[in-house]
């Protein structure tokens, strides 16, 4: 950069008006020269560059450059156009064509304390194999992933809120349902729809013994009344985070399934989060294209296997686990 500035009347060579004071009359050229859309890039850069003084201490020009371009990643658009004036992704999949099971909208009381929900949360894998209400499977989904009203973000009027809390409240995760024993369902796959309060009938069929071939060494799993199974949709995340979306999903999904967890706790039924399955397998059992939408976790719910058994709320109960299944502690 020159040690010296033009008078701020020297004429420019584009016919710009005279470079305010301060302001190299070179670059007041060059900025006159640009659209508005390439100011707002050229801003952007800038402000990227500036962005570690603070905690670095003043920058040269040479570092300016060098950390603007350091802090861009290759793929960012978010550089090019500012996130606030782009138009969202729907937060909500739907499967038009399935079949519709409104869900329950006359939800149980979960009424045991918070604390005592927390403290109560255990990973058991022994369940009875009995039937599940529609009324308990309404209550803890909506309590684990339920939709509340809108609210407009990302220039859609059309967005959610909902029960947990999401990367960027992009809501990537879909959660998917196998119905092996519910009152009022027939046996199959379904697609919770959150926002309209149903479940999507995705595939019929009993697929109880089928489990065991997406879980390993979880014969256990048959005895649930049901899987639920989590299905993070990348591009909702990456149409803002880029790359960083690839670890936001499975942060986003334990959030989901610890919360489900908890849910199904407070409702006196036994839960545990499975995480040994096959990646492929368990996106071709669901029919994802495991590219956009994969499987990430699992969580399997059920009655206690004893008649009128312990509270597992309050009592260590029968078949308690200190361990996630596949090693991971709870």
């Amino acid at each position: 950069m020159p040690d010296t500035l033009a008078p701020a009347d020297t004429p420019t060579e584009t016919g710009a008006p005279p470079a305010p004071d301060g302001i190299a009359p070179a670059l007041w050229d060059q900025l006159h020269a640009l659209g508005a859309d390439e100011q707002e890039v050229l801003a952007e850069f800038i402000d990227r560059g500036a962005r570690d003084r603070c905690r670095l201490g003043p920058l040269d020009e040479i570092s300016l450059v060098t950390n603007a371009l350091k802090s861009r990643d290759d793929d960012d658009v978010s550089v090019m156009v500012k996130i606030e004036e782009k138009v969202g992704p729907s937060v909500r999949l739907t499967y038009p064509d399935a079949p519709r099971v409104p869900l329950e909208t006359d939800l149980l009381d979960a009424d045991a304390g918070f604390a005592d929900v927390l403290l109560a949360r255990r990973s058991r894998r022994g369940y009875a194999g009995t039937p599940l209400s529609l009324q308990e499977l309404s209550t803890l989904l909506v309590l684990g992933y339920g939709a509340g009203i809108p609210t407009r973000a990302y220039n859609r009027p059309d967005v959610p809120l909902r029960a947990v809390p999401s990367a960027g409240g992009l809501q990537c995760v879909e959660l998917y349902v196998v119905v092996n024993s519910v009152e009022g369902l027939e046996p199959g796959i379904y697609h919770y729809d959150a926002v309209g309060g149903a479940l999507e009938l995705v595939e019929r069929g009993s697929f109880r013994y089928r489990l065991t071939d997406v879980f390993y060494q979880a014969e256990w799993i048959t005895d649930a009344s049901v899987v639920l199974m989590t299905a993070p949709v990348l591009p909702r995340l990456s149409w803002k985070y880029n790359r960083r979306a690839l670890r936001m999903v499975h942060i986003d999904s334990g959030i989901v399934t610890q919360t489900l967890h908890l849910a199904a706790t407070s409702l006196k039924l036994r839960s545990c989060v499975v995480l040994g399955f096959d990646d492929e397998t368990a996106d071709d059992f669901l029919g994802l294209d495991g590219r956009t939408q994969s499987t990430t976790l699992a969580l399997a719910v059920g009655r206690h296997p004893w008649e009128n058994g312990p509270d597992d709320r309050t009592s260590g109960g029968d078949g308690a686990t200190g361990e996630w299944s596949f090693g991971m502690t709870s």
